[in-house]
């Protein structure tokens, strides 16, 4: 680990220009080494690779890889925070629930995330291209994979922010108590909103 990473305790000091960047490192290695647990190889690499990035990341031409995108997210996020302490309060939800500036941090390393793995298999190298799989020039411009039905298709479902996160978790592999712990909700309660996403698909999209 690098010299200039503090111990955790830094996360509970002042937000400050001189703190922020340790302390939305410190947030995106724990965040992801929590994701591990439940999502595997694909969050174990960008774990791995943030440590190094860390570790290395003052070192003459280091590259830092796209893991360390977490950081910069989180690190910008919290310099509009300045003055406060993690543990303070972003936001709260309609329900009342409180989402400190330390959650809003995880949420959104969580949604990188998720969207890197929505990418994982619709991305395709071209240097690992097999020779049966590359690119052809007969190949017409409407084969090419699109999103754009998918989005139709959300969008008929009407979802709330909240249902769109916990469908975008679901999707990269979570676990109903890890989602519920991200959004500070219980299992339940999860398992009741994924009852009411189903619900809409069943009634919107397939019109049972």
């Amino acid at each position: 680990m690098t010299k200039s990473v503090k111990g955790f305790e830094v996360l509970t000091e002042v937000i400050s220009p001189e703190n922020v960047q340790t302390m939305a490192e410190l947030i995106a290695l724990k965040e992801t080494k929590a994701l591990t647990a439940y999502s595997g190889c694909f969050i174990l690499k960008i774990h791995r690779k943030l440590i190094y990035d860390i570790a290395h990341r003052g070192d003459l031409g280091h590259v830092l890889s796209d893991s360390y995108e977490l950081v910069q997210a989180v690190a910008l996020f919290l310099c509009e925070h300045f003055g406060k302490h993690l543990d303070d309060v972003y936001k709260i939800t309609r329900k009342g629930k409180k989402v400190t500036l330390k959650i809003q941090c995880y949420r959104i390393i969580s949604r990188i995330i998720c969207a890197k793995y929505r990418r994982l298999y619709s991305d395709l190298s071209a240097e690992n291209l097999y020779p049966n799989l590359e690119p052809r020039a007969e190949i017409e411009h409407n084969d090419s994979k699109d999103y754009t039905a998918a989005d139709e298709m959300v969008a008929k479902m009407m979802l709330t922010e909240t249902h769109k996160e916990i469908l975008n978790y679901r999707m990269s592999g979570a676990s109903l108590r890890e989602i519920g712990r991200h959004l500070g909700k219980c299992t339940g309660t999860i398992f009741d909103l994924l009852s009411t996403i189903r619900r809409r698909y069943f009634k919107y999209i397939l019109n049972i």
